[in-house]
């Protein structure tokens, strides 16, 4: 299980877990972030062009370049890897692109600074969190026609499919800006809060079991229980991590005020290691 490491000053790196080594890929982008990968390739784009790249993951060289929206908040490859989807923070709307072209397909607007998305597990469903408008957005792919739409209280950050419903992270206000994790159970329309935190939400990743969630906090890294909302762990050394994922029994958290990237075993927080030391840093599985 290797890991594609983005930094704006170090450029792009893959590390590899087994050999324990970073090696630095040959890239042309100024300022590489929003890393994501496929079975046949690895993609990320410039936080200074209005660019994405893609690369071999035999060969680790660059394949193709296409463009990318201003201002990316999330990417989302399709799961048949035809399509990639962008959200952008400033022109609030989505593309879905070819992703071996490049071709524009479709582009929808939505939300008011849309923060994050995330596609269902199924895979015909976007998720939309639509930031200022307080609006959780579904859309299907990879048309981007509208299918639902949920009001949620404040800022809406970030969002993901919980167990046929949703998990929900937004921004609220209560004389100080504080972190709202809400769920939206199948079938029901209003989201309920299960917890509130300090201080401004970070990344948000809902975790292999479907029962829990990593939440990146002002106070540090915390897996939630999403049903009672309890706190299981919290990794305070990780402050306001904003770039989280999973995939098995490992997470990888990036973005903090530290600028590490730490892969973290969900069950044994305390091994956690640090793999890259750099500025604004962002890391997926591959």
């Amino acid at each position: 299980m290797n890991i594609l490491i983005t930094d704006c000053d170090q450029g792009l790196r893959l590390y590899h877990p087994s050999g324990k080594f970073l090696l630095p890929m040959e890239c042309s982008l100024a300022c590489p972030y929003m890393p994501r990968a496929t079975s046949d390739c690895l993609l990320c784009a410039c936080r200074k062009e209005c660019d994405c790249c893609c690369f071999s993951r035999r060969s680790l060289r660059e394949t193709s370049r296409f463009p990318a929206l201003p201002a990316l908040s999330a990417v989302c490859v399709s799961g048949c890897e035809r399509y990639v989807y962008q959200l952008s923070t400033e022109a609030d709307c989505v593309h879905t692109r070819h992703l071996g072209s490049g071709e524009l397909l479709y582009a929808c607007k939505v939300g008011v600074f849309p923060r994050d998305m995330k596609l269902r597990p199924q895979g015909q469903l976007l998720l939309v969190a639509g930031g200022a408008s307080g609006e959780v957005v579904i859309l299907q792919t990879p048309d981007l026609i509208h299918y639902a739409t949920f009001h949620a209280p404040g800022c809406c950050c970030s969002v993901q499919d919980w167990q046929g419903g949703l998990a929900i992270l937004c921004a609220v206000e209560n004389q100080d800006i504080q972190t709202s994790l809400l769920i939206l159970a199948p079938h029901k329309i209003r989201p309920v809060e299960v917890l509130r935190l300090e201080g401004q939400p970070g990344g948000f990743c809902v975790c292999p079991d479907r029962q829990t969630a990593l939440v990146g906090a002002l106070d540090g890294l915390m897996r939630i229980d999403l049903r009672t909302g309890e706190i299981l762990w919290n990794l305070p050394n990780l402050p306001h991590c904003t770039d989280v994922s999973c995939q098995g029994d490992l997470a990888l958290a990036a973005g903090d005020m530290s600028g590490q990237v730490q892969w973290i075993p969900l069950e044994q927080p305390w091994l956690a290691q640090s793999l890259f030391s750099g500025g604004e840093t962002q890391a997926c599985f591959v």
